[in-house]
């Protein structure tokens, strides 16, 4: 069976990124490299705030400067079994929304925009899940003088590893920064 994922491993930045559908899809891809190459030191990153309590207090002041609150949402009551509510193109800043929050859910699944260039879907536990670019951002691409595919999707590439090197330090940040 043949299966494919991708990375980028950013030294610049001292991150890997693992475009996988689940964490343990991630961790074959890194142990597969740590095989490979025969050592491949790695570990996930923490932050000072956690995803779930920054998420939530966004929703219930604001999102950091560079971050503007989507319309997808997932809150729950904290603990194994309590009840979840998802809310799907909705505008979050509604007293709908509020009232999950007073009753003490907080978010899970959060959609965010990066300035305009990015969307993607925050987790509880700091997975990035729908990364998409924006319509500004396939405008660059579409504008980039590409002779074969394989310059396209170089130029595409480029483009995106350049957004992601923003990206990511700033949600980081965003999130209290990497707990020593």
């Amino acid at each position: 069976r043949c299966r494919s994922n991708r990375a980028l491993i950013d030294l610049a930045n001292g991150l890997i990124i693992v475009d996988a559908a689940s964490a343990a899809k991630a961790e074959y891809l890194l142990s597969t490299l740590r095989e490979t190459l025969g050592s491949l030191p790695s570990k996930l990153i923490n932050t000072e705030l956690s995803p779930a309590m920054a998420m939530t207090d966004w929703l219930t002041t604001e999102a950091p400067d560079a971050f503007s609150i989507g319309q997808d949402a997932e809150l729950k009551v904290p603990g194994d079994e309590g009840s979840i509510a998802r809310f799907k193109r909705q505008v979050m800043d509604c007293d709908e929304v509020r009232q999950h929050l007073d009753a003490g859910k907080i978010a899970t699944r959060l959609a965010l925009a990066f300035g305009e260039r990015l969307t993607f879907t925050l987790t509880e536990v700091l997975e990035i899940k729908s990364l998409a670019m924006l319509d500004v951002l396939k405008d660059e691409v579409k504008d980039m003088d590409a002779e074969t595919q394989d310059a396209l999707f170089e130029s595409q590439m480029a483009l995106l590893i350049g957004e992601l090197r923003g990206f990511i330090p700033t949600l980081i940040e965003a999130l209290g920064g990497e707990t020593a």
